[in-house]
């Protein structure tokens, strides 16, 4: 069984809690700011790959830019969920090597811009979840062969 390791970003910053003993607060506090250190800190843990939602979705977010020095200092596969609606955003997430994309609401909206991602980045589509009015989010999951 594989465990993949998943961060929240938002605003530049991770944030799910991190648990951690008494005295070590301050440690996972300072790691919560770099989500590129919380990546590293996974990598030498032996994680193989790693999950990481963009929360903001927003094209300048400071997100955007932490996630992009992610993708520049991993070697393991990156799997990239985001609520960006921008086909330039995916291109440009899967260019830099993401391994996968789930991008939600664009999906289904998009077919020929998603058609378009598939062939360029030689990607085939996981899941499709169609309108649902309890699920909020569409997500076609692009991976790569």
């Amino acid at each position: 069984m594989l465990v993949i390791p998943a961060l929240n970003i938002k605003n530049g910053k991770v944030v799910q809690r991190f648990k951690s003993e008494d005295g070590f607060a301050f440690i996972y506090r300072e790691l919560q700011e770099n989500p590129t250190d919380v990546c590293k800190l996974w990598r030498s843990e032996n994680a193989r790959s790693l999950y990481i939602s963009d929360l903001d979705g927003e094209p300048n977010s400071l997100t955007k830019q932490k996630i992009l020095e992610i993708l520049e200092c991993m070697d393991i596969p990156i799997i990239l969920s985001s609520t960006s609606t921008s086909l330039e955003e995916c291109e440009l997430f899967l260019s830099k090597g993401a391994h996968r994309v789930a991008i939600c609401r664009f999906a289904i909206n998009n077919d020929k811009e998603v058609k378009y991602l598939i062939e360029k980045n030689k990607c085939n589509f996981g899941r499709i979840f169609r309108e649902n009015p309890k699920v909020r989010c569409h997500t076609l999951d692009l991976r790569r062969y």
